[in-house]
């Protein structure tokens, strides 16, 4: 998986049938498992649907419609894989190495 870190950070807050959001699932290039909040779920911005990207270690959050939310797994949890994809910018190639193989999860959330 090639997906540039600037694709992530910009379909924050698009809805989910956006052409960015679209996109980026393509790029990820894996189908994804979607799932919801159960339904006694009681929270007051309402409930999230997930995108879960089991191999490529992501999972994304869509609340309202809206994509608020983007998670990485850098170690085997939750059934999900270890991201493999490099972090560009301020984070760096040398920080994703720092976090890939611990039980850590990186949390994207537009306030």
């Amino acid at each position: 998986m090639t997906v540039e870190w600037a694709s992530f950070i910009d379909v924050l807050g698009e809805r989910e049938d956006s052409i960015g959001v679209n996109n980026l699932c393509h790029a990820i290039g894996e189908s994804p498992v979607i799932s919801a909040d159960a339904g006694e779920y009681n929270d007051p911005d309402g409930k999230t649907k997930y995108y879960k990207f089991y191999h490529s270690g992501i999972e994304m959050g869509f609340r309202k419609d809206c994509l608020s939310h983007i998670h990485f797994y850098f170690g085997n949890e939750d059934e999900y894989s270890p991201f493999t994809g490099i972090f560009g910018g301020s984070i760096g190639k040398v920080a994703t190495e720092q976090l890939r193989g611990r039980q850590w999860e990186g949390l994207l959330a537009k306030s």
